[in-house]
């Protein structure tokens, strides 16, 4: 989302308006973390939609609960992956950096979740990793996701924040020392 402003110069007239980069990449992650807020429900909504009319699923407060529970406990996991993102296309000022980290993040998730687990089975200090906190969702819906990632869904939870906040203050010290 600001990474367009690099690549086309548009960062320059609008460092001149707002000369506070950090409140300005602030602003455009919330507006991302909203965005992903409101494109989370629609995909649990449209996903139920599907089930109720297509497979013929009885509608049920569970089935209702746990989709929107997956879904939208994505929301930590993810936020970790875009700040990442972010710090990325703020030190490169190149918006692909940023996608091809994030897609790579994704791809190893999704084919690589198995080698994941074997790694932090053989170093167990890959359980703070980000590939692993990826499994937060899963873990909330089947708790034997613990004896996989080996981590509590407190920890999850808590490992994710301190990333967050590690990388909020990387990204932040990047954007007061980064000349545009």
């Amino acid at each position: 989302m600001f990474a367009e402003d690099f690549e086309y110069l548009t960062i320059i007239p609008i460092k001149t308006k707002y000369p506070n980069i950090s409140k300005l990449i602030l602003v455009k992650l919330i507006v991302i973390f909203l965005m992903h807020v409101i494109l989370l429900f629609l995909c649990a909504s449209f996903t139920m939609v599907l089930s109720f009319v297509l497979l013929k699923y009885k509608p049920s407060l569970d089935m209702i609960k746990s989709v929107y529970l997956y879904n939208f406990s994505m929301i930590v996991p993810i936020s970790i992956v875009v700040m990442l993102s972010s710090i990325v296309i703020m030190i490169t000022k190149k918006e692909k950096t940023g996608l091809v980290l994030g897609l790579l993040i994704y791809m190893f998730y999704g084919f690589g979740t198995g080698f994941n687990f074997l790694i932090i089975k053989k170093f167990p200090i890959f359980k703070y990793g980000v590939i692993n906190l990826l499994n937060l969702p899963n873990q909330l819906i089947d708790s034997q996701y613990t004896n996989l990632t080996q981590l509590s869904i407190s920890n999850m939870i808590l490992t994710s924040l301190i990333c967050l906040i590690i990388e909020s203050l990387i990204l932040y010290k990047i954007s007061k020392e980064k000349e545009v």
